[in-house]
């Protein structure tokens, strides 16, 4: 067994232990003169949650097991929360494979980057000060965010980079839009609401009168010019 499928038997067992703790929990409820609906109403949504994460799950892990597939934890063997150090692309020559260390306003972290002909997919780990750095607390980081360069991937509704923001809301099959600016790196971040997970698509941010187009910190997605170009897609 690899460790990505170590990874998500841990995960499912995980969850399904949750499952049916909240299925005794219901079940042990003691009988009442006058029912209490509203403590088995939570005991069942504890369940039906459960049931749903496990679903959302086993899915996510068959949507990475295709080939150039971005998912919403992540893809190939990169998954959110996993360890960093296990981070792997099937097929792709571990020879290639680069780890360095970020630095930026007092934090450090450690990057493992995956490069392409066409760009290059980054895996993040956590966060972590300087002044408490350690290679032991660096080599034990988890993924905290990937990103997705090359168009050499893609989501299953075949978002991909290098897509423009017109082709990018042909997308959205009775989901909407919201566009927010990052402040410090000259980016317009959209978002939808359709992934249960975070998921963004990032638009190079060329000089627009953001504020006259926003309301409330959201951008007017119509304000925007259609020929803009997703230059990363983030996982976080």
């Amino acid at each position: 067994m690899t460790v990505f499928e170590k990874y998500f038997s841990w995960i499912y067992t995980t969850a399904g232990a949750a499952a049916m703790v909240a299925l005794v929990a219901c079940q042990a409820e003691p009988k009442q003169a006058a029912p209490k609906p509203e403590k088995e109403t939570v005991a069942f949504d504890a369940l039906r949650d459960s049931m749903e994460a496990i679903a959302f799950l086993k899915m996510d892990s068959l949507c990475r097991y295709e080939p150039n597939r971005i998912c919403e934890l992540g893809l190939g063997g990169i998954v959110l929360g996993a360890p960093i150090r296990d981070a792997f692309i099937p097929d792709f020559p571990s020879e290639m494979i680069t780890d360095s260390l970020d630095h930026k306003d007092g934090y450090v972290w450690v990057t493992r980057t995956f490069p392409y002909k066409q760009g290059r997919i980054l895996v993040e780990g956590q966060y972590a000060p300087e002044d408490e750095a350690n290679d032991v607390l660096l080599s034990n980081s988890l993924i905290n965010r990937i990103r997705v360069e090359t168009p050499e991937f893609a989501t299953e509704s075949g978002i991909r980079v290098g897509m423009t923001l017109g082709e990018l809301k042909k997308t959205s099959n009775g989901f909407s839009w919201t566009a927010v600016s990052i402040p410090g790196y000259e980016a317009i971040q959209v978002t939808s609401t359709k992934a249960r997970h975070y998921q963004a698509f990032v638009f190079a941010d060329k000089g627009y009168k953001l504020a006259e187009m926003a309301e409330k910190g959201v951008i007017h997605l119509e304000k925007l010019p259609e020929n803009l170009r997703i230059q990363y897609i983030i996982l976080l």
